[in-house]
């Protein structure tokens, strides 16, 4: 009891156990979506498989109206409304499956789920900026994304777990854990005046407040959306890649997963505390961090067995670990403080464009090179490369500005 007393009183580790619960509730049931459209309800896989774009697009359509509202309302009540919103719609999609509803209704529903989930990200991310500096944000937000992976590691194996139960349960599961969540932020997390403890940037730099204006941004963000068109592939073609064409089993397949979220698990404080010594800048990060994707997707075009994809899969999640706290660094550092949340919508966005399309880029390519796997990789780690050299247009033209490199 004492650990967990001095543990809420850093509020970023409140948060991080507050991400990692919203995890470890969505993951139950996602892997066991398809599942049960697919081989319960017998519809076929190509139309059971329409729910996660369905899904995918409230990255698209929602970030607007959630970074707005983490502008003007209260950061913590819209991360509380977020997770009691979820909670009533998992309990509605378990009567929907208790009654057998038609598939249209299972879209909507999870469009509405995973919509409430972009109003509590988005919040949470604009609630982390306003007690950290931008010299402080990369390690906080560390700790958000241990969190985000532990509740990745410990969801699907409740879910398997609890798998035998009616398909139904698993949902008013999912909606008490997101009860949970909303009375952990209730107790842990107190709101924040609305002030960042950065300076407000010169108008010149903060393009006169919003970030399609800010040329700076609009840049880091074609950078990332490139970067998502690659990343995205490590759950779409690379599962089926090596399971066809590798010829890896589906538990081996499940160890070559546990060991990206292990790598973040273990990796990610001190790899941030690494860069940090180095004194390398963020905009320097995200290109270091776009080389290890490139690098790591282009390996498996040479993966010939269970050694290599590991390796792979090692040598972009280092990427992973390196970039994804840097985005987050630069796009805060770079919001004026009455404009954090459509900020980061803006990142929202693009990550969502990137991460909907990417996999459906991959698998045309899959279809037509999948004899030519050298030949698929390195046209999809060009991604990776267009990223890396946005991100250093950017990086090299900070430093100039600066006058050093």
């Amino acid at each position: 009891m004492i650990f967990f007393k001095k543990f809420l009183r850093g509020r970023d580790n409140a948060l991080a156990g507050s991400w990692m619960i919203n995890s470890i509730a969505y993951s139950i049931i996602y892997p066991f979506i398809p599942v049960y459209l697919h081989q319960t309800r017998n519809l076929p896989m190509e139309q059971a498989g329409l729910i996660f774009p369905i899904m995918a697009s409230s990255s698209i359509f929602i970030p607007p109206l959630a970074g707005w509202l983490s502008d003007h309302c209260s950061r913590t009540i819209l991360m509380r409304t977020g997770q009691g919103m979820r909670a009533c719609l998992f309990l509605l999609l378990a009567l929907m499956i208790r009654i057998e509803a038609p598939f249209w209704v299972f879209c909507v529903l999870f469009f509405l789920n995973s919509s409430t989930g972009v109003i509590f990200e988005n919040s949470a991310d604009a609630y982390l900026s306003s007690f950290t500096t931008k010299e402080e944000r990369p390690h906080a937000y560390s700790k958000i994304r241990i969190g985000i992976n532990i509740g990745w590691a410990l969801g699907p194996a409740a879910g398997a777990f609890l798998a035998d139960w009616p398909y139904e349960w698993l949902f008013v599961i999912t909606a008490c854990i997101c009860l949970g969540s909303e009375r952990f932020i209730h107790f842990a997390l107190k709101e924040m005046p609305r002030v960042s403890k950065d300076p407000v940037l010169k108008p010149l730099e903060s393009g006169k407040g919003m970030f399609w204006k800010d040329y700076h941004i609009l840049a880091v963000l074609a950078g990332v959306f490139f970067l998502f068109m690659l990343s995205s592939q490590l759950y779409s073609v690379l599962s089926v890649y090596t399971t066809k064409v590798v010829g890896l089993s589906r538990r081996a397949l499940g160890f070559v997963y546990f060991f990206n979220g292990f790598t973040i698990i273990l990796g990610q404080i001190p790899m941030t505390r690494l860069m940090g010594k180095l004194k390398i800048s963020n905009n320097w990060r995200l290109v270091i961090g776009a080389l290890f994707y490139c690098c790591g997707y282009f390996y498996l075009g040479f993966a010939k067995n269970f050694v290599d994809v590991v390796s792979s899969v090692i040598i972009l999640t280092l990427g992973e670990l390196i970039a994804q706290v840097a985005i987050y660094a630069v796009v805060t550092a770079a919001a004026p403080p009455d404009k954090v949340g459509r900020y980061l919508s803006g990142y929202v966005f693009v990550r969502g464009v990137g991460a909907a399309l990417g996999p459906y880029v991959g698998s045309l390519l899959f279809g037509r090179l999948t004899s030519s796997p050298v030949l698929l990789w390195s046209i999809l780690s060009c991604f990776g490369a267009a990223a890396g050299v946005i991100f250093a247009a950017v990086a090299f033209n900070r430093s100039r500005a600066k006058g050093n490199v």
